[in-house]
């Protein structure tokens, strides 16, 4: 789903064409006066001390994290570098990869009702979880220990850089520029108890079958660039109860969200912006009255306006 943010960028976008080669020529203008007074030593000084720009980013599709970092001429924000990408995924992030977290909620589903038929003593690769819960606890750690410690800086594309990317943070220098709505789901996957241990990687062990209930709605919002309702999510997990009737509240609860945001955006006339959230709320509560009714008027408002002279 776009944003209603990403949307009104890109119409602020398509205005503001003529002014960006404009602002480029201006940019170099300035560049050539700094590089004539301070002379090349200074300027590389400034670049250095000034220049820095670096931040974390998060894809939505695998969880993957990676921090980037570049230099540009302070100013006039020319930048002077290549990107310089590291990868920084944890070893929560790759549990829920490698559990089917991360995949649609009904082939998510599916994985649970097989890991539950698995642990029963049912049909199935019972030496392959065995093998996943030793993975956890040794070659999962060690393996992100090798990712930190040999941070290899590859600015060519690969596989990865077809993900969409979103910002977590980024620092110009020691200050933070820019915040993205990432973070939020980013401080509960770093959030860690008193012993060090992260607080969600225990909560997933040690509740399995809620487990199998919350990350694939967690997955679904950050696919959705939702994550301002992560907390809901979160929230209601921490307090526990049967897991199909923890599911049915979250997803009401979602639900009901997605339903406040579209008549937020109905108010204001935004009926294309509204449908959008809309289609992603019923994702959660298909047969929702509320979101049925809040679509009927968008697309009622929508067809009065194209057929009005």
């Amino acid at each position: 789903m776009s944003s209603p943010a990403a949307l009104t960028s890109a119409a602020t976008r398509s205005t503001t064409g003529g002014s960006r080669s404009r602002g480029l020529w201006l940019r170099l203008v300035v560049l050539g006066l700094l590089a004539a007074v301070c002379g090349v030593p200074t300027l590389l000084f400034l670049i250095v001390v000034f220049g820095h720009l670096k931040g974390e980013e998060f894809a939505a599709e695998s969880f993957s994290r990676r921090e980037f970092e570049y230099y540009e001429i302070p100013l006039v924000r020319i930048q002077v570098t290549p990107i310089y990408r590291s990868p920084t995924t944890g070893s929560l992030e790759s549990l829920l990869a490698r559990r089917g977290y991360l995949q649609t909620a009904d082939a998510a589903a599916t994985n649970a009702v097989t890991r539950n038929q698995t642990a029963d003593g049912g049909s199935g690769n019972q030496s392959n979880d065995n093998s996943d819960e030793t993975r956890d606890s040794d070659e999962t750690k060690d393996s992100d220990k090798t990712k930190d410690n040999d941070k290899t800086k590859d600015n060519l594309n690969d596989a990865s850089d077809d993900q969409r990317w979103d910002l977590v943070l980024a620092r110009h220098g020691q200050t933070v520029s820019a915040r993205g709505d990432a973070q939020i789901l980013c401080q509960y996957l770093d959030a860690r108890l008193s012993s060090g241990v992260s607080q969600w990687q225990q909560w997933t062990e040690d509740h399995q079958e809620l487990a199998d209930v919350v990350w694939p709605l967690v997955a679904r919002l950050a696919r959705q660039r939702m994550y301002v309702l992560v907390p809901e999510v979160f929230d209601r997990a921490e307090r526990g109860g049967d897991p199909e009737q923890v599911g049915r509240e979250i997803r009401q609860s979602l639900a009901d969200a997605f339903h406040q945001l579209a008549v937020a955006q109905q108010q204001q006339g935004r009926h294309q912006v509204a449908l959008e959230l809309i289609a992603d709320g019923l994702t959660y509560v298909p047969d929702d009255t509320q979101l049925l009714a809040a679509r009927r008027q968008s697309e009622a408002a929508r067809g009065a306006a194209a057929v009005t002279p």
